[in-house]
């Protein structure tokens, strides 16, 4: 391990993105209108530790967010802003062994209320609730 460097059971991963998407010529739509459903920056984290010995080997607990800018709601001289949100999730996991493997999922923890997206240019429809997810895989 080098100086800094993480223990392999860290592991930490981040996102960011700005992106500019507007009209830039067009007969009908005013240059400078911002393009529907894309904010001009979002940003994720999510941070998860899994446990490498010990009576908790194969156990990994984490946590993440998202933050979502507002964005417009259509493409249009005339539009609808949708504003924007932040999201709480978290996560569990047990390897059971190099095959199995059972999670438990939470997702908008704090079960706030926001505008995910925009259908057809015409509404918004409501981001995912809190929701609590079970599964169970299998690696052939």
């Amino acid at each position: 391990k080098g100086a800094g460097s993480q223990p392999p059971a860290w592991r930490v991963i981040c996102g960011h993105a700005c992106v500019d998407a507007a009209i830039t010529k067009d007969t009908t739509v005013r240059t400078g209108t911002r393009l529907a459903n894309i904010p001009r920056n979002s940003f994720s984290l999510l941070n998860v530790y899994e446990f490498q010995d010990g009576t908790l080997k194969g156990l990994g607990l984490g946590a993440g967010g998202k933050y979502v800018a507002e964005r417009a709601g259509q493409t249009s001289n005339s539009t609808f802003t949708m504003g924007s949100y932040t999201v709480v999730d978290l996560l569990g996991y047990y390897k059971v062994n190099d095959k199995v493997r059972l999670n438990l999922d939470v997702k908008n923890l704090f079960n706030r209320k926001y505008e995910e997206g925009s259908f057809l240019n015409f509404y918004a429809y409501p981001g995912e609730p809190r929701t609590v997810q079970v599964g169970i895989s299998y690696t052939l």
